[in-house]
């Protein structure tokens, strides 16, 4: 059998707008965040921006990526996240 909360809540709108504006004023909760969303953290890069038309080979542009933060991929040498930069160049 299903229950439905059927409880008229209204009585309490009192005490839960006296509770959220002290909520709001020692920044408890959903309040103790900042608002603002937060400012991204540029990643550094090594000199210029390179891309795959920057390399003559996929195994230049390899060992570049590899020595440069292959994590982030600043430089968006690997297009498709699997490890391997500039897959359309030859090898």
């Amino acid at each position: 059998m299903r229950r439905a909360f059927n409880r008229d809540l209204s009585s309490y709108r009192k005490q839960f707008g006296s509770a959220e504006q002290t909520a709001q004023a020692e920044r408890r909760g959903v309040w103790a965040f900042d608002r603002a969303p937060a400012t991204p953290v540029p990643t550094p890069t090594t000199g210029a921006d390179r891309d795959c038309s920057d390399f003559e080979t996929r195994a230049e542009a390899q060992q570049f990526f590899e020595t440069h933060d292959p994590a982030n991929d600043p430089h968006r040498l690997d297009a498709d996240g699997n490890g391997q930069a500039c897959e359309l160049l030859p090898y």
